[in-house]
């Protein structure tokens, strides 16, 4: 097979992709014509089919002879063809023994089913063609018809349109727009013109058994469909005709995502079953992408950021617990989050609202993984995880090899015929954004670093270097605002390495746990210093571990506090210097960097212990007392009552005996320090 594989590759027609190219091949045919097309005001119809049971029901006979008059398969390799596709036997001992016979369907994952199944669809894309059936690659229409606004709900004019075809490319008089905007069928048939003037327009894109149909108009949709509907019976070939399966969208100027589709096609079926009507949806998943009538992509982008948060909140409830180290959450971000992502945010990354929505996700995430407040600076987040590039570079690479990709086909392809294209087309599609997008970060396009002699590595690893250099350009402004507790740019020149360094180094399991914390105090997102246990960002607060009062809380604690002294002792002896808080960015290749993490880890604990039992919440700290009367008169007992009231009165014997022998009720649920804390306060005043 892998001899006879090429040849059979070669004999099918270009708008077949499966096994020979990647999706984005359609994906980016479709995003194409559905830019283009709307960019001149015209409509189309996109009918989204499935088979049933595709490979199973493969006929065997017919794929044989394809093999033999299509990709000219002969002598000996069409016998030893023939002799892997005979018929199987399939013995079977079940109470007995009996025998089966199996001469239709090729098996999916053998050698020869993958590449022989394309001759089924091939047949279907040959039949359209003798039908003349397709849709203009471009979206192209004369002069006279510029100003028209195209509807597609008529039925064309088989006849009229090739004479119509014939006056567009000799220059005579054509339809006035005013007729087109009358009459529907006339319409569709000014249409139809237009595709028959193309003679590489597009019956259909099919990817192994996923077809996706194209017309111009909701009649040829129709004749379409009666031109399947015959291949399918003649080749024992049947669809899956559920509202989940094989549906309709009509792409029209205009149309938003909250308007009705279209009327109900029909698709006709042979005697005794009835023609079964196509459900008309406004967003469909295609390929892995979900395609809305509107072409917008959040549609897609939503729910695929929905799954992806769900995966980082599990990650962080694993991180939390103690599971696993950051460094693992980070590998197994990489491998389940990014990676869904990566899959056609080449096409949908460039859409505005999916950039905003992608940067803030990741935002988000970054602060979650390390940690960090929701107000935190996300460019520290991102640093302190390794990930050299953000949202907007990520795109930009994937968007760059793409290109180059389609360059290197050249017209051999569909997808790069339509990406050359689209290069001047005057409608703001993939190919002339992408282009755009490039400009803008200073990329060169593939053609381009071809010809400029920086052609000595790959075009990918020129990319990755420009937007690195890039990033480090911008990486000190994006980190200026994190200044506490100290200056995040004294501490690292540039993205840190550490979680990474750290598994490469194989140190211990434990140290590899303490990394976060390590994270979270060398970035301050553990608050060390009080005032009247409560969080501020007061100059003068005192220690959370031995309540003494420093103008830098967080360099006492880590470098002087007498809590600690055992610790940084040891961490002393290893060769570690805690003149100042650049301890905290210690290597871990350093001896004493699992004893710094150690140090981290005891002050995490610490400090978050303290907060559990000092920190009020702000309603409670402003209620007033006539509140607080109130709520006490109607949650305890009269004995509580009373105590709570010689409490006001302020008898500090009474008080006492209130918090030793009071039991708080299922409704004082803040807890007897928050209760005492915020009664002294009042008292106090």
């Amino acid at each position: 097979m892998s001899r006879i594989s090429p040849v059979i590759h070669s004999s099918f027609d270009f708008v077949q992709t499966g096994y020979r190219f990647d999706v984005l091949h359609h994906h980016l045919t479709l995003s194409v014509l559905q830019d283009d097309y709307k960019c001149w005001r015209r409509a189309f119809f996109v009918i989204f089919a499935d088979f049933v049971h595709a490979f199973p029901r493969a006929w065997r006979d017919l794929l044989l002879v394809e093999a033999r008059h299509t990709a000219g398969i002969r002598d000996g390799a069409f016998a030893l063809l023939a002799s892997v596709m005979k018929c199987d036997f399939w013995r079977i001992a079940l109470s007995g023994e009996s025998v089966a016979t199996v001469a239709d369907g090729v098996p999916e994952g053998s050698k020869y089913g993958p590449p022989c199944f394309n001759f089924l669809p091939n047949t279907l894309v040959r039949r359209m063609r003798e039908a003349r059936c397709g849709l203009a690659t471009s979206a192209w229409v004369p002069k006279a018809w510029a100003s028209h606004t195209w509807s597609g709900s008529g039925s064309p004019d088989l006849r009229k349109a090739q004479s119509i075809a014939d006056d567009i490319a000799s220059g005579r008089q054509l339809p006035r727009v005013a007729d087109l905007a009358r009459n529907s069928d006339l319409e569709a048939t000014c249409a139809r013109a237009l595709d028959l003037l193309d003679n590489d327009r597009i019956p259909v894109l099919l990817h192994a058994d996923d077809p996706l149909i194209l017309a111009s108009s909701r009649g040829e949709a129709l004749r379409t469909l009666g031109v399947i509907a015959a291949w399918a019976w003649d080749v024992k070939v049947s669809l899956h005709l559920g509202p989940s399966k094989t549906v309709v969208q009509q792409w029209r100027p205009g149309l938003q995502q909250s308007e009705t589709v279209i009327h109900p096609l029909l698709f006709p079926q042979h005697a005794p079953l009835l023609p079964a009507p196509l459900e008309g949806v406004q967003v469909h998943k295609w390929l892995g992408l979900k395609w809305a009538v509107c072409g917008e992509w959040m549609s897609h982008v939503t729910p695929l950021l929905a799954q992806c948060s769900a995966t980082v909140d599990m990650l962080c409830t694993l991180l939390t617990s103690q599971r696993i180290p950051l460094a693992f959450a980070v590998l197994v971000f990489d491998q389940k989050v990014e990676s869904v992502l990566r899959f056609g945010r080449w096409l949908w990354g460039l859409d505005e609202a999916a950039q905003s929505a992608l940067r803030l996700a990741y935002e988000r995430w970054s602060r979650k993984l390390t940690g960090a407040s929701k107000w935190r600076n996300a460019a520290v987040c991102f640093s302190e995880l390794g990930w050299t590039f953000g949202t907007q570079a990520r795109v930009v690479l994937e968007v760059a090899l793409v290109r180059a990709t389609l360059w290197q086909q050249g017209d051999e392809t569909l997808a790069g015929l339509t990406f050359t294209r689209g290069l001047t087309s005057k409608a703001a599609n993939w190919p002339v954004r992408s282009l755009a997008l490039l400009r803008e970060h200073h990329i060169l396009d593939w053609p381009e670093w071809v010809l400029s002699g920086k052609a000595g590595g790959s075009y990918k690893s020129f990319v990755k270097g420009e937007l690195l250099a890039a990033a480090k350009r911008t990486w000190d402004e994006s980190v200026s605002s994190h200044t506490s507790p100290i200056p995040y740019s004294q501490l690292t020149s540039g993205p840190c390495s550490h979680l990474q360094e750290a598994l490469s180094n194989y140190a211990p399991w434990e140290t590899l746990l303490g990394q976060r914390a390590l994270i979270m105090i060398r970035c301050g997102y553990v608050a060390l210093g009080h005032v009247n246990q409560r969080q501020t960002a007061a100059r003068i607060q005192a220690c959370v571990l031995c309540g003494r009062r420093y103008s830098n809380v967080t360099a006492h604690v880590v470098c002087s506090c007498e809590r600690l002294a055992e610790l940084r002792e040891v961490c002393l002896r290893l060769g570690a210097d805690f003149s100042s808080l650049k301890i905290l960015a210690i290597p871990p290749s350093h001896p004493a960097y699992s004893e710094v993490v150690r140090l981290a880890i005891e002050i995490l604990r610490n400090a978050q212990n303290f907060w559990k039992t000092a920190y009020v919440p702000k309603s409670v700290r402003t209620i007033r007392k006539a509140d607080m009367l109130s709520q006490c008169h109607c949650s305890i007992t009269n004995t509580h009552l009373a105590l709570t009231l010689d409490v006001f009165n302020g008898s500090e014997q009474t008080r006492s005996r209130t918090h030793q022998n009071a039991v708080p009720l299922p409704s004082q649920r803040m807890g007897a320090c928050g209760w005492e804390h915020a009664l002294q306060q009042d008292s106090a005043v």
